[in-house]
C-alpha cells in the first residue's frame, strides 16, 4: 500500500522540485507560473491524480510510421516540430523496457511472498528465522523491494515525460482533408436548399427578394407584410 501511494504521489514531487523537510515538502526552487502552465497538462494530471484513466495513444502506430507523423507535424503548424518526434518515440521505448522490468520483480516479489508463506505452514509453531531458505527468501525479498523503490520514481518521471510530450501531437486527419488554412476548404457535397433563399428567382433572404418571378412566394410574403402596415395589397 505504501508503495503504490508512493508511487502515485513521487512525479508531483519531482516535477516541483520538493523535499521533506520538518515533517512537511517544501520547494527548493522559486516558481515560475509562466513555466508551470506551459508545462502542464491538465488530461493528464486528471488521470495521474486517480479521476480517470490515463490517455490512450497509438504509440504502436507512431513508431511503426514515424515518416506520416512527421509530415502531419510539418503540415499542422502545432506546438511540436518535427525535430521533437524521435525523443517522443525514445521515452515512450524507455518506459515501455522500464514497465516490463517493474512488472517482472513485482511478479517475482509475489511469488517469493506466497514461498515464505508455504514454507511458514509447512514448518508449523517450529522456528524458521534460522532456516537457509528462509534467510534466501527474505533477503531476496528485501532487495526486491529495494530495486522496485527504485524504479518506482524513475518510472513516474518517464511516464510525466513522455505524456506532456505526447498529448501535445495533432490528432490524425483524414487523407482527404485539404492541407492549410480555410481558403484551402472545398465542398463535396451539397444537401438541400440554403436556408432563407428564394427557389424562384436569384434572392438570398426573403427581405432583399424583389419579386422577379410572377410566382415567387417571396415576394407575396414581403408585400403581404407591406400591406398589413398600409403599404401596397399582393396582386
Amino acid at each position: 500500500m505504501a508503495a503504490s501511494v508512493a508511487r502515485r504521489w513521487w512525479p508531483v514531487v519531482a516535477r516541483r522540485g520538493l523535499q521533506p523537510r520538518g515533517g512537511c515538502v517544501c520547494s527548493q526552487r522559486p516558481r515560475s507560473f509562466a513555466t508551470e502552465r506551459q508545462d502542464r497538462n491538465l488530461l493528464y494530471e486528471h488521470a495521474r491524480e486517480g479521476y480517470s484513466a490515463l490517455p490512450h495513444l497509438d504509440v504502436e502506430q507512431l513508431c511503426a510510421r514515424p515518416e506520416e507523423a512527421s509530415r502531419t507535424l510539418e503540415q499542422r503548424k502545432g506546438e511540436l516540430r518535427p525535430e521533437d518526434l524521435p525523443a517522443i518515440i525514445v521515452t515512450w521505448q524507455e518506459l515501455r523496457q522500464l514497465r516490463e522490468q517493474i512488472r517482472s520483480l513485482e511478479e517475482e516479489k509475489g511469488a517469493v511472498a506466497e514461498a515464505v508463506q508455504a514454507l511458514l505452514v509447512n514448518r508449523g509453531s517450529g522456528p524458521v528465522q534460522q532456516d537457509p531458505q528462509y534467510q534466501r527468501l527474505r533477503a531476496r525479498g528485501r532487495e526486491i523491494r529495494k530495486q522496485l523503490g527504485l524504479l518506482y520514481p524513475k518510472e513516474a518521471l518517464l511516464e510525466e515525460q513522455f505524456y506532456l510530450r505526447a498529448l501535445r501531437l495533432p490528432n490524425q486527419t483524414h487523407p482527404d482533408v485539404p492541407i492549410g488554412d480555410e481558403s484551402q476548404a472545398r465542398v463535396l457535397h451539397v444537401i438541400g436548399d440554403k436556408p432563407g433563399a428564394c427557389l424562384t428567382c436569384p434572392a438570398t433572404a426573403p427581405i432583399t427578394c424583389a419579386g422577379l418571378a410572377p410566382s415567387c412566394s417571396t415576394a407575396w410574403s414581403t408585400s403581404h407584410s407591406a400591406s398589413s402596415s398600409g403599404g401596397a395589397s399582393p396582386p
